[in-house]
């Protein structure tokens, strides 16, 4: 859990929060992995109940229309 505290006490606004804050809710992150191409989280699906963090890879956000995808950023 030091581990993520630290991670996010480099990032804002996570440091803007006190260490003993950031150790509490570092202990409160559920992590997950998703394979490339895995939909986090898709437009007019269910809301999300979770706020993402990515450390590690990229997410592209897509806008998706008759004539395909397209990418419009990538976080």
């Amino acid at each position: 859990m030091d581990e993520i505290a630290r991670f996010l006490g480099e990032h804002p606004p996570f440091n803007q929060i006190p260490a003993a804050d950031l150790r509490r809710l570092a202990g409160l992150i559920e992590i997950e992995y998703f394979p490339a191409g895995h939909h986090v989280l898709t437009q007019g699906g269910p809301k999300a109940t979770f706020l993402y963090i990515i450390r590690r890879g990229s997410v592209d956000l897509l806008r998706i229309s008759e004539h395909g995808a397209d990418v419009i950023d990538t976080l």
